[in-house]
């Protein structure tokens, strides 16, 4: 790889010319979409031939994060009492994401 790998996100295998991703790497599509590449190739005779390439990063569905702090809520606090107003944060660059919320486990501290 000649040129525009800054971060050295790919990696060629000089043996089979093979394009990986390198080790450590972050494919992220929501930073990047595509890369730029230009590769130069040189034989034995120490002849080049150069080329560019564009390496298309497709979107995955990333899992959304949540923000939930620790909850303190009042003993004798009655049915309905709002014991928490969370915050969903969404990672993908989609206009209209539904979430769904559901307790996987209900213990006592104490």
């Amino acid at each position: 790889i000649s040129t525009n790998d800054v971060d050295d996100t790919f990696k060629i295998y000089q043996d089979t010319g093979i394009l990986y991703v390198n080790k450590g790497a972050d494919l992220n599509y929501e930073d990047t979409t595509e890369y730029s590449l230009e590769v130069t190739i040189t034989d034995t005779g120490g002849l080049t031939a150069s080329m560019d390439i564009v390496v298309h990063i497709i979107d995955v569905n990333e899992a959304p994060t949540t923000e939930y702090p620790t909850i303190f809520i009042a003993e004798n606090s009655v049915v309905g009492t709002e014991a928490l107003a969370g915050t969903s944060v969404q990672t993908d660059d989609v206009d209209s994401e539904e979430f769904t919320y559901r307790i996987y486990n209900n213990t006592n501290a104490n």
